[in-house]
């Protein structure tokens, strides 16, 4: 089976940290999202306010809307709404000669917020890694 990744998009842009990561809210700045990148090295942090959203190189990239989400070769295979206005995106690409599906899952969140999970998996594992991360969305 594949592997499901979370990246929390809103305001219209989407975060894409780097590495191992964790996103949790700023005291100071109720809006913003603090994303930190755990490194060898110690834990490395960026500050993201929506009002004016900046990547941070090697934490993470801020990149405009869903559609970001699809990768250079890549080719959208579907577009729909589920149940409670979950929006999914699946691709398909190839990877070292192989044939991979990925779908990305915007689930909608409060004040138009939306988190985004992404699975992908080489082509004998799509609907297992689709059914997988359906269940844990409680797409039925």
């Amino acid at each position: 089976m594949g592997h499901v990744l979370a990246r929390l998009a809103g305001y219209g842009v989407v975060l894409v940290p780097y590495g191992q990561y964790t996103f949790a809210r700023s005291d100071a700045a109720p809006h913003a999202v603090l994303v930190t990148n755990w490194r060898e090295d110690g834990p490395a942090t960026a500050l993201v306010d929506p009002a004016d959203p900046q990547s941070a190189p090697g934490i993470v990239d801020v990149a405009p809307g869903p559609d970001v989400l699809i990768g250079v070769g890549q080719t959208v295979t579907d577009r729909r709404t589920m149940g409670d206005g979950v929006q999914v995106i699946e691709v398909t690409y190839q990877h070292e000669g192989d044939p991979w599906w990925q779908a990305h899952y915007l689930l909608p969140r409060q004040k138009g917020r939306v988190l985004v999970f992404t699975a992908q998996s080489r082509e004998p594992g799509i609907a297992a890694t689709r059914e997988g991360l359906e269940w844990m969305l409680a797409l039925d």
